[in-house]
């Protein structure tokens, strides 16, 4: 099996491909999920308004500020360096949704 024995070439010392595999599937998902929701939006959903909870606005402020340059790239960096800490395990999974979301988000940017 040629896909296996790629992947085996692929991966860090104490990694198992299956773990590598849900990772790479969790960042496509994720990156296709971002991606199809900032191409079919206008513009991004603010929920500035009064009618919002306080912590509601902040977390969209927060969000709004790493998905721009340089931000979004410190963000990638530090969420690929604390999957390479976990090695790939299943606790980097929803890290690799996370860093799929910001690169569907920087490439639907440079698609506008």
């Amino acid at each position: 099996m040629t896909t296996s024995k790629g992947l085996q070439k692929l991966k860090p010392t104490g990694v198992s491909p299956n773990n590598l595999l849900f990772f790479l599937l969790a960042t496509i998902i994720g990156a296709a999920v971002s991606f199809v929701q900032r191409m079919t939006h206008s513009g991004p959903i603010t929920v500035d308004k009064p009618g919002f909870p306080h912590w509601v606005r902040v977390y969209d402020r927060i969000g709004r500020a790493i998905s721009v340059f340089p931000w979004n790239l410190l963000v990638l960096l530090l969420l690929m360096g604390l999957v390479l800490r976990l090695k790939f395990g299943p606790r980097s999974w929803p890290l690799a949704f996370g860093i799929g979301a910001l690169l569907g988000i920087m490439v639907a940017q440079l698609l506008l």
